[in-house]
């Protein structure tokens, strides 16, 4: 009973330093098994972690929304419609969360916690407009009457009227902003508006 209580002793005894060197280190970096949704951050430098932010943010704007107008699709990257990974609320999310666990970092050196931090899109609707009106420009048709057409031959032949495609530029710039809000966007491949 004795040696195993002495046995303990030391163990804490040695245990115990080792978590503050832990504890030390991760006051310059982020914990163990933290992520941005599905990228790992773990060990990155806090002086890093604006760096780590715009490569993960440069991935995710490589999405597309793909428009359909009538038979016609068109689509755009994110990040040519004005779509972008809201860094600083991340940045600040993270720092501000790791900074406030105290002595529960210890669940993290211990591999027994994990926690996903779900990023926000922000629109710039000015740069989304100048976009859509691209498009709008691109693939709108006012449509056409029916009509009687003769060709060279004097063959005549009738020619159904076409309705109208136009893309509502009001509209659509507040379906993506919604989606935004929402977090929609983010978990797809390409979405389709």
């Amino acid at each position: 009973y004795q040696a195993t209580n002495i046995i303990y002793t030391l163990s804490l005894h040695d245990a115990f330093p080792i978590l503050l060197l832990k504890a030390n280190y991760y006051n310059n970096y982020i914990l163990k098994s933290i992520y941005v949704d599905k990228y790992n951050i773990s060990d990155v430098k806090f002086n890093d972690l604006n760096d780590k932010i715009d490569q993960i943010s440069a991935e995710i704007l490589k999405k597309n929304i793909s428009f359909n107008v009538s038979s016609n699709t068109f689509s755009a990257s994110y990040e040519e419609l004005g779509i972008a990974l809201d860094k600083d609320s991340l940045i600040k999310e993270i720092k501000d969360y790791q900074k406030g666990l105290g002595i529960n970092k210890l669940e993290y050196f211990l591999g027994n916690k994990k926690h996903v931090f779900k990023y926000r899109l922000v629109v710039d609707e000015k740069k989304l407009r100048i976009k859509l009106q691209e498009f709008k420009n691109k693939y709108d048709f006012s449509g056409s009457d029916w009509r009687f057409e003769v060709d060279d031959n004097r063959n005549v032949k009738f020619v159904a009227a076409q309705n109208g495609i136009f893309l509502n530029i009001d509209k659509s710039v507040e379906v993506i902003k919604t989606e935004c809000k929402k977090g929609n966007l983010k978990d797809r491949k390409s979405t389709r508006l």
